[in-house]
């Protein structure tokens, strides 16, 4: 929500606004110890790094909250099979089984 309040095209901002209301998407905005440790493994074994905070604190969400997908356009340091596979192999060392796909947009829009 932050970033959604802080993207400086008013009409991006409300399509994105109005796209959480449409589809009742869920906020997850409880920050806790288990998130902020996976947020720091991220930066320590150079998966993320250390000036891209908000990208290792997107995926230590999703790893803690167990989201099938990660959906972004930041191709450098989420959308990326890279990235995936390290974030994989880091949340399988600290007991995160669930594989967790970075993908972008693009990926998951199906034709009718």
């Amino acid at each position: 929500m932050d970033e959604i309040d802080n993207t400086k095209s008013e009409y991006k901002r409300n399509l994105l606004n109005n796209a959480i209301i449409k589809y009742n998407l869920n906020e997850y905005s409880i920050f806790n110890e288990d998130i902020e440790k996976i947020d720091n493994l991220y930066i320590e074994n150079n998966i993320i790094p250390e000036n891209k905070l908000e990208d290792a604190l997107h995926i230590a969400y999703a790893t803690y909250y167990e989201f099938d997908i990660l959906l972004s356009w930041n191709f450098k340091h989420l959308a990326n099979i890279n990235k995936q596979k390290s974030v994989n192999s880091i949340n399988m060392t600290i007991g995160y089984n669930k594989p967790l796909l970075l993908l972008n947009p693009m990926e998951v829009i199906y034709e009718k």
